[in-house]
């Protein structure tokens, strides 16, 4: 191996060689340096990408309760639909009631005092019937 450094063409090769390596050396910095802001980067979306993640679980947990909320709200009010619905009947009967027992006719001879007491003295009877 030392005859062929001490030969020209030895020499040549080994400076070839070393001018290479030299020539390269930059390169090669550099290249690491880009690889490791590269990794940064990396790093940094990788973060990113676990806040987000993280977010978005933290939305949809959000979407979930409102999404209870609102089923809440439409199951409430189809129970006041309904509670509604039965006291708008019940209004209605009512002033059928009010409507027939104005068109009655006191009967002759009874004073309208003493029809009114008898009209409720029936109502009660009908009522505590039920």
């Amino acid at each position: 191996m030392i005859a062929f450094l001490k030969s020209r063409i030895g020499m040549i090769l080994a400076g070839a060689g070393v001018g290479f390596v030299l020539g390269m050396l930059p390169m090669y910095l550099l290249m690491d340096a880009r690889l490791e802001a590269e990794q940064a980067r990396r790093k940094a979306a990788e973060q990113e990408t676990a806040t987000a993640r993280g977010d978005l679980k933290m939305c949809e947990g959000s979407v979930a309760r409102q999404n209870a909320a609102i089923e809440e709200l439409q199951r409430r009010a189809g129970e006041q639909r309904g509670e509604y619905l039965s006291a708008e009947q019940a209004r209605v009967e009512a002033e059928a009631e009010v409507a027939r027992i104005l068109r009655m006719r006191t009967p002759a001879g009874v004073s309208r005092c003493e029809a009114a007491r008898n009209m409720i003295a029936e109502e009660l009877r009908r009522e505590r019937a039920r």
